[in-house]
């Protein structure tokens, strides 16, 4: 039975595009760990909480620190119940725990500080960087791939939650690994195995359990199997992927329901100002909420990569070929627009979940129009020069900053096993 952990190494040296060789693959894998080096050192050796949510995520990661230690196998709910009580900054009605129980085990290897959470960060964004880099050689040249990575990691937008303790760039880099292993599939036209399907299943899920509003990336390629690979859905191995999906998720939405109704109430709900009033720009269905997003592209994304990615979306929709080559891009943009459109919490920190498929939209339109059209490629050259200094001259007159000496505040709460609370507010 053929094995898709092995079959990865194999199939990451088959370059699609203009180059075929194996030494592209690994040159522009490093060129892409080099850019999330670059995009999140900022942040390597700075101390600083940014903020209420960055404290929740900080205290939930020590809580698996401490849960790993002390082991509560006879009364786990008790242990939970004993910890909000002392620390009640503990997140877990308000975000799902991979992202938390992956940095509560690293700490037992450097202890429980706050750098470790920016190292974990760090290292999400290494995967996040690698699996969209792969995902979109799956169609296109090392080059474009390199350019759509380059341009979505540099914006401003993405830039400050790279180097935030947020669960976006996390959940992106889940997503990534999910579609990564979509875009094998459809290239290959065919499952290698079961273990695939169960691998691919645990990839989904895991998305959600790093942060719910990426789910939208499920219905996104949902609807590219049913529009352009609908030979896959006559598979037994793509229904026992899509089953295993939902069973995996079932836990979460139980705790959900039961524990984390503020989450339901904020997004599907209509109570998205139920923290923060300006949450809640405007009633559901009014015309202000439903352009909300499109409006605050302008303001967060070049104008010139806007442009790029709309043309890129016009000719997928007009092309067969090209749509079911590299639909799913297309379907991730319109499944974020209408669930984020929807939700009645609506933030600018959320416009980074569409960043990467603009950037890799903009940069297929480019390499695709300009291999007929010589004018349209040196075009779309200046347009990534001109976005990328864009980019650069963004998040180097906006470095990351948060609120300072809370690592030292927090120390004593850390080494003490008195039992107390501990809150820190202001500058």
């Amino acid at each position: 039975m053929p094995n898709p952990l092995i079959d990865v190494a194999s199939e990451l040296s088959e370059e699609q595009g203009n180059a075929n060789n194996r030494f592209s693959i690994f040159a522009g894998s490093f060129a892409a760990i080099l850019i999330a080096i670059c995009v999140t050192c900022p942040s390597w050796f700075r101390n600083e909480i940014d903020g209420l949510d960055q404290a929740h995520n900080v205290l939930t990661s020590v809580f698996f620190y401490d849960f790993y230690r002390d082991v509560p196998v006879s009364n786990p709910v008790d242990y939970v119940y004993d910890y909000q009580r002392q620390y009640p900054a503990l997140g877990f009605t308000f975000w799902p725990p991979l992202f938390h129980a992956i940095t509560g085990a690293v700490m037992h290897i450097t202890g429980p500080e706050i750098l470790t959470v920016r190292y974990v960060l760090a290292g999400f964004t290494v995967v996040f960087v690698l699996s969209m880099y792969w995902a979109v050689t799956r169609g296109s040249s090392w080059k474009v791939a390199i350019c759509a990575v380059f341009l979505a990691a540099t914006t401003p937008v993405l830039f400050q939650l790279e180097n935030t303790n947020m669960l976006e760039v996390p959940s992106l880099a889940m997503s990534f690994l999910a579609l990564w292993m979509y875009q094998r599939l459809i290239h290959r036209g065919t499952w290698n195995s079961t273990t695939e399907a169960i691998l691919a299943a645990i990839a989904c899920a895991a998305i959600v359990y790093t942060k719910q509003p990426a789910v939208f990336i499920l219905p996104a390629i949902a609807l590219d199997l049913i529009f352009n690979h609908r030979h896959l859905l006559k598979e037994r191995r793509s229904w026992i992927a899509a089953s295993l999906t939902v069973l995996f998720m079932i836990p979460l939405a139980l705790f959900t329901l039961k524990y984390s109704q503020v989450n339901i109430a904020q997004s599907i709900g209509n109570q998205g100002n139920i923290y923060v009033e300006h949450h809640q720009v405007a009633s559901r269905w009014s015309i202000q909420a439903w352009t909300y997003y499109p409006e605050l592209l302008t303001q967060q994304i070049p104008i010139l990569l806007l442009l790029f990615s709309a043309v890129g979306i016009v000719l997928l929709l007009v092309n067969s070929t090209l749509q079911k080559k590299y639909g799913v891009w297309f379907w991730a943009v319109l499944c974020w627009y209408l669930m984020f459109s929807y939700f009645d919490n609506k933030q600018v920190r959320f416009v980074a979940y569409v960043v990467p498929f603009l950037s890799i939209i903009a940069c297929i339109t480019w390499d695709q129009l300009g291999r007929s059209r010589r004018l349209v490629g040196v075009a779309g050259l200046l347009m990534v020069i001109a976005v990328s200094a864009q980019n650069i001259q963004g998040i180097t007159s906006q470095p990351p900053r948060g609120y300072n000496e809370v690592a030292a505040m927090l120390k004593p709460v850390v080494d003490r096993n008195e039992k107390g609370n501990f809150a820190c507010f202001g500058e």
